[in-house]
């Protein structure tokens, strides 16, 4: 027995090293792989790139190139050749400049390398150019078209290269020179469509190794020259691919070069290793935690089998206790667990609900024990018995003793190997507490809604019977503000005025609440124009905007919307008064939007604003909030309490946004009868 477990367990660790041994065999091969695929497709793209690149700069060459020619051949016939600033000259170089967008400026230069004439509109002060190498090789005999480095220009503060020929006599002599300045930006949105990547180079260098073009530019490049090893690659092939690092920023890039077949040019096209290598890194994370994930569950294994030969060897021992440990937790679990045969007699029982001992439950029934008190448990036992699907329910056994006992009751079909159902297993919890815990709660709650609705009554019936002696008061307030001429008197008489409204307003409001809590409003919903609505409202108001030197506008919608009428005016009374309440300066502006088939109504202030911090409160009972000095600006700070609960009743979603120090909007929305277009029929002023 020990030499086997010993033989099993240098095969399980042979399997597992062969395992691993693959594992990184395949993880390293599948690296290399990806990483030269990654690099070798990229070399292909490049090489295509440079292609294109040097298709369109051979293009712009050829063409600056028929450019010159022209112009030379034009100057020669038209003049004795010589490169004057002559009104005719200028027209022939801004004509030719025309031509080619790209060309920043075309100039002539005399044969003491002066400029003489350009293409610009204004005439350009004479430059010394002496010393430019383009001058200097033409000047000397250089014949065809030369190609210069970029530069910084003299005769315009621009960045650019030249393509330039002689002007020559007929007899051979140097007169001069046309140079073409082009500017290095000049293919800047068709290197972009390149798709190199953020740091990703065009370039066009000469033979010499000297720059032409960069994309993107960077002023290093004008001072900047390919390393002569380099250059010595450009010079030994046509086209090839290799990394290097560029003499302008330092960046290590895979290149592209091929030479602008006629031209003594060699087009770049790079790209960063960290652009290239971008997904192959992914790629390469993502397999090596996928290895790493196969290591885990590798070494798990291997921990796992390891444990199980030793854990082999104690199975036996632990199966006794086991069985006994079993026994006592279900002993101590208060479940009642049973088994029953066909005939509802128990066969094996643990945890009986009563004092009854569980031998004494052995081949009887539940019937035979407590009598008829379970008879709701034993028809569901019987439906199962029937139907073979597993039941639960919560019912009462109610005991000889009188005891009544609450179980959640769980039966499931007991079946033989062949399907058929040969008894029932059977788990009985007490639930008898949450039974009466749930009861209580239900009673509490309903003392809570009958105090509630009393204390609305309460509210509703004082809130009614105080406006009678206030109208009263109201009346005798008038009498004496007739017999009371003083201006002391006035003054007091119109304070007690103000109490008064101040008072009705608050018994208005608190009926309003009470009304709403009590559930006495019942809306009648009905088509209504929205115009009917909001006129009225803008019309109550417009005296009390006026009076703090506000504008009150709104503007008009023509579809019909589903509300009740009175509720709703009730509610955008409630937001107007609100917004002129926290307004000092500006107006109210109330309008309509059409989102979907529903038509929000807007209130807009130009007001203090709500601090984010105070949103969730606003619509709390006696609520105020401050204005922008600290101070509660008026209110009882019931209105928009009432707000949200009208909005509620008649199923009117509410939102509100505001800036602090901007102002506030309030949005309700109505379901619209006619989904048609909203047409606004323009502000209205109120």
């Amino acid at each position: 027995m020990i030499g086997a477990r010993a033989r099993s367990h240098r095969l399980a660790l042979a399997v597992i090293g062969a395992s691993l041994a693959a594992a990184v065999l395949a993880l390293l091969f599948a690296v290399q792989r990806q990483h030269q695929h990654a690099i070798e497709a990229e070399q292909a793209r490049l090489a295509t790139a440079a292609q294109v690149v040097e298709e369109h700069m051979q293009g712009v060459i050829l063409a600056v190139d028929n450019l010159l020619r022209q112009v030379i051949e034009d100057i020669q016939r038209t003049s004795d050749g010589q490169p004057d600033d002559t009104p005719h000259s200028r027209r022939i170089l801004a004509e030719a400049g025309r031509l080619l967008p790209g060309v920043g400026v075309l100039f002539l230069i005399d044969a003491r390398g002066y400029t003489a004439a350009s293409s610009v509109k204004e005439p350009l002060p004479k430059t010394d150019l002496a010393d430019r190498q383009y001058f200097k090789d033409l000047a000397f005999g250089h014949e065809g078209l030369h190609i210069g480095r970029a530069i910084q220009g003299r005769v315009l503060p621009a960045n650019y290269f030249t393509a330039a020929r002689a002007l020559r006599s007929g007899d051979g002599g140097f007169r001069g020179v046309i140079v073409a300045g082009i500017d290095i930006a000049f293919a800047e949105r068709f290197y972009n469509s390149l798709d190199l990547g953020p740091e990703g180079i065009v370039g066009v260098y000469r033979t010499d190794g000297t720059g032409v073009v960069r994309h993107p530019f960077d002023e290093r490049f004008l001072s900047a020259s390919v390393p002569t090893d380099v250059g010595g690659m450009f010079a030994a092939g046509r086209l090839g691919t290799l990394f290097h690092a560029s003499p302008v920023d330092g960046v290590e890039r895979l290149i592209a070069y091929r030479e602008i077949p006629g031209l003594p040019l060699y087009v770049v096209v790079g790209k960063t290793a960290a652009d290239i290598l971008a997904i192959w890194r992914r790629e390469t994370w993502s397999m090596a935690a996928l290895a790493g994930m196969f290591l885990a569950v590798i070494a798990l294994l291997t921990v796992v089998m390891l444990r199980g030969f030793r854990r082999e060897e104690r199975i036996q021992e632990a199966l006794a206790s086991s069985n006994e440990r079993m026994n006592l937790t279900l002993r101590m679990v208060p479940v009642t667990l049973a088994e029953l045969d066909r005939e509802l007699r128990y066969t094996w029982l643990v945890n009986p609900l009563t004092r009854i001992p569980a031998e004494q439950f052995l081949g009887k029934t539940q019937r035979d024990l407590i009598g008829p008190g379970g008879r709701e448990l034993d028809k569901a036992r019987r439906e199962v018995l029937r139907t073979g699907k597993p039941r639960r329910l919560e019912t009462a056994l109610r005991f000889a003793d009188g005891v009544i006992r609450h179980v959640d009751a769980i039966v499931e079909p007991r079946k033989n190997d062949k399907g058929n159902v040969v008894g029932l297993r059977s788990a009985l919890i007490d639930v008898t507490e949450r039974v009466h815990e749930r009861q209580e709660l239900i009673e509490a709650k309903a003392a809570a809604d009958k105090a509630s609705q009393a204390k609305s009554r309460f509210m509703a019936a004082a809130s009614h019977d105080l406006r009678q002696p206030l109208q009263a008061l109201r009346l005798y307030l008038e009498v004496l503000a007739g017999q009371l001429a003083g201006r002391l008197q006035t003054s007091a008489i119109d304070h007690a005025r103000e109490a008064m409204v101040s008072v009705e307003r608050l018994l208005g409001a608190l009926l309003d609440m009470s009304r709403l809590e009590a559930g006495l409003i019942k809306p009648e919903i009905r088509e209504v124009p929205m115009a009917d609505l909001v006129a009225p409202v803008i019309m109550d108001c417009e005296a009390q905007a006026a009076e703090k030197g506000l504008k009150l506008r709104w503007r008009a919608c023509r579809r019909p919307v589903s509300t009740d009428p009175v509720l709703f005016q009730r509610i955008l009374r409630n937001l107007v008064v609100n917004a002129i309440r926290y307004t000092r300066q500006g107006g109210i502006l109330v309008g309509c939007r059409r989102r979907g088939r529903m038509a929000h109504i807007e209130v807009w202030d130009t007001g203090v604003g709500i601090p984010a911090d105070q949103l969730p409160l606003i619509f709390d009972e006696f609520y105020r909030t401050p204005d922008a000095e600290g101070a509660c600006n008026g209110g009882l700070g019931l209105g928009l309490s009432i707000v949200q609960r009208t909005a509620q009743l008649l199923d009117h979603a509410l939102e509100v946004r505001s800036r602090p120090g901007c102002g506030t909007v309030f949005s309700v929305a109505l379901p619209l009868v006619d989904a048609d277009a909203l047409v606004p029929s323009g502000p209205v002023s109120a």
